[in-house]
């Protein structure tokens, strides 16, 4: 079997539309997780780790569980 060529650009150009339309639309702990994951997956661990932060302080102690900080705990 071939390999897949994966461009990472156009990866990146979909986080733009990632970001608008789950998290600013569904602000829960798993759509911030899995776009940290996404992040994480395309190999920048700062970026990840930022969400991780903006997650904490956009959802706050109201609305985070214990998801979100054992996610980023093991991070």
């Amino acid at each position: 079997m071939p390999a897949v060529f994966v461009d990472t650009n156009t990866k990146r150009n979909t986080k733009f539309f990632f970001v608008s339309a789950v998290v600013q639309v569904h602000p829960a702990v798993k759509s911030w997780l899995k776009w940290a994951k996404f992040e994480e997956d395309l190999g920048d661990i700062a970026r990840s780790r930022s969400v991780y932060e903006q997650a904490m302080a956009y959802l706050g102690d109201e609305y985070s569980d214990e998801t979100l900080y054992t996610a980023f705990g093991t991070y």
